[in-house]
């Protein structure tokens, strides 16, 4: 029966060892798995990091370009309202000086017929009643 018992003991032996191979073997692979999980996570947390960063940086610009943009609008509009301003009294101005230089054109042309009807007068000949 010692034959038997060292036989089995032997076989028992074998299995363990099996046993403990393949443990050891799905030990490895389970730390290998879980290393590549937490190596995948970090560079999933770095991208993310790095595309908020570059999002916030392009807001950022982004931004800074509309209110530049709207700070040059504005700057526009008060230059348009301060030429249509200088433009209305530039019309004004001028209309007065044109309304000025019609009448003083009137008042020539009529002090001129009135001179040239006296002077049509007094060169007519007279004639005997």
């Amino acid at each position: 029966m010692s034959a038997l018992s060292d036989d089995l003991h032997l076989r028992m032996s074998k299995k363990i060892a099996q046993l403990t191979k393949v443990i050891y073997h799905l030990n490895n692979r389970n730390e290998d798995i879980e290393s590549d999980l937490q190596e995948l996570s970090d560079q999933y947390d770095r991208d993310v990091d790095q595309l908020q960063q570059e999002t916030a940086a392009k807001i950022a610009s982004l931004t800074q370009q509309l209110q530049q943009e709207q700070q040059a609008k504005e700057q526009l509009e008060v230059a348009v309202q301060g030429l249509q301003a200088q433009y209305g009294e530039d019309k004004k101005r001028i209309q007065v000086q044109l309304d000025a230089h019609k009448q003083r054109a009137a008042e020539q042309d009529a002090t001129l017929q009135a001179a040239g009807r006296r002077e049509s007068t007094l060169q007519q000949p007279k004639l005997p009643p």
